[in-house]
């Protein structure tokens, strides 16, 4: 079959076309691909979906049970040692206390008892404590007997009413006591209770001793 040749591209043709198939094929217009159209302006903005969150285990504590042990041990001994040196302390304390208080005055040595004693009183007590461990005691001795007795000697002893608690011991003497008569005698001792714990003239409640001094 008798062909020609293209002018364009050289490629075989019939005489019939008027134009080559492969250079009409090469220069068509490409399609233009359509614009998609741009969203408002007033059209919400789609959140953005979030990440998968990550399910790997989280790992596991190392065991701390000797740590605690360890560390409630150590608090154990923080407290019982401060315990203990409180309570050193406070029984150095009431020692200390007991060794500073005043050595209280009294009589001794055995001696035999006036045979006059249960004739003998003692009343109208009046304590005053002027000074810290210094006591001052106003009393009066009384002589309910008929007899003279003189160079009276006799242990006081103090003691709130209704209990055994000392408040001062302290000796008396008196010079001359008359038939039925009384003297009032002031004497300075010392004393453990301070004046605001000192009981009040009705709640004093003299021990008597009276001694008798003859050979």
């Amino acid at each position: 079959m008798f062909t020609i040749s293209c002018p364009k591209c050289g490629g075989d043709i019939l005489p019939s076309q008027d134009e080559c198939p492969r250079c009409v094929t090469v220069s068509a217009p490409q399609p233009i691909p359509p614009v998609e159209p741009e969203p408002p302006a007033h059209a919400p903005i789609q959140a953005q979906t979030p990440a998968a969150p990550s399910y790997m285990p989280q790992p596991e504590p190392r065991s701390t049970g000797l740590r605690d042990v360890l560390v409630t041990l150590g608090v154990a001994s923080v407290l019982l040692g401060a315990g203990y040196f409180f309570w050193t302390r406070a029984e150095r304390g009431e020692k200390a206390a007991e060794e500073a208080k005043p050595v209280l005055e009294t009589a001794t040595g055995a001696r035999r008892v006036h045979p006059l004693a249960r004739q003998i009183e003692v009343t109208g007590i009046r304590l005053r404590v002027p000074r810290p461990g210094q006591a001052e005691v106003q009393l009066v001795v009384v002589n309910h007997s008929a007899a003279e007795i003189a160079g009276l000697s006799m242990d006081v002893v103090l003691v709130g009413k209704g209990t055994s608690k000392e408040v001062a011991v302290f000796p008396v003497t008196v010079k001359r006591l008359s038939p039925f008569g009384s003297v009032e005698v002031t004497v300075k001792t010392k004393t453990m209770v301070s004046a605001i714990d000192l009981p009040d003239w009705q709640f004093l409640e003299p021990k008597v001793v009276v001694q008798n001094n003859e050979q």
